[in-house]
């Protein structure tokens, strides 16, 4: 049952990231009549679908899988609503000498963004996140002796949960009728996160690594913008 969960929200992320891209595609065909712009007095302006292309890339490691997608809801003023949500399998190689670590779960992350347009085409924007992640990990450990036996340790964490604070600042530009690409930056630091004796997981699906406090990351981006327009 779970198995199947998970390609159905893999399907759902892949349709995600290709459904603007049609969607884009298809108004940019139609020509449409250049009018006035009209002043939007809506509290909500518009919403967002938006996908990480980047962690799409996963699919060729054997290493990790990961899968990311979310909505933005824009607001007057230009503030910005974010909502994201993905999930990860991650099994590094070898993360230490005679070590094995498996970890697989999901994230959600909800922030406030503030955005800056440049011109019609291009804006940057800074912002703060809260992101909570739930996942299990599973990890073995071999000592191997040359005068006594070989030791072995495993280990079957459940239900895992940490969270975190991150601090973000992107630019996207507008590429074709709603269809935007973007690079967003990423300042993570860590909250709260299970500890544990002798060793601690060694992964926080999106988050990062374990023994960091402090995680720098990048995600490339596609979104697909729908205004909300005034009826006259």
């Amino acid at each position: 049952m779970r198995r199947r969960l998970h390609w159905n929200i893999k399907f759902l992320f892949l349709l995600v990231g290709i459904l603007p891209v049609h969607l884009a595609k298809a108004q940019d065909e139609i020509p449409l009549p250049q009018e006035e712009e009209v002043p939007n007095p809506y509290w909500i302006q518009g919403i967002e679908l938006k996908t990480d292309y980047l962690k799409f890339a996963s699919l060729l490691l054997d290493t990790e899988e990961k899968y990311e997608a979310g909505v933005n809801v824009l607001l007057k003023h230009n503030f910005a609503l974010s909502f994201e949500y993905g999930i990860a399998q991650l099994t590094p190689d070898k993360p230490y000498l005679n070590t094995t670590f498996i970890t697989e779960g999901e994230y959600y992350k909800v922030g406030l963004q503030y955005r800056i347009p440049l011109d019609k085409k291009n804006e940057i924007f800074v912002g703060a996140n809260y992101g909570q992640s739930t996942y299990d990990e599973k990890a073995n450990f071999k000592i191997e002796g040359s005068l006594n036996d070989d030791f072995t340790e495993n280990f079957d964490w459940k239900n895992l949960k940490a969270n975190w604070g991150e601090i973000i600042i992107g630019s996207e530009r507008k590429l074709f009728a709603g269809l935007r690409a973007g690079m967003l930056l990423r300042f993570r630091i860590l909250a709260s996160a299970p500890t544990f004796d002798p060793v601690n997981t060694y992964n926080i699906p999106g988050y990062g690594r374990r023994f960091n406090n402090t995680v720098p990351a990048v995600n490339l981006y596609l979104k697909y913008r729908i205004n909300f327009k005034p009826k006259d």
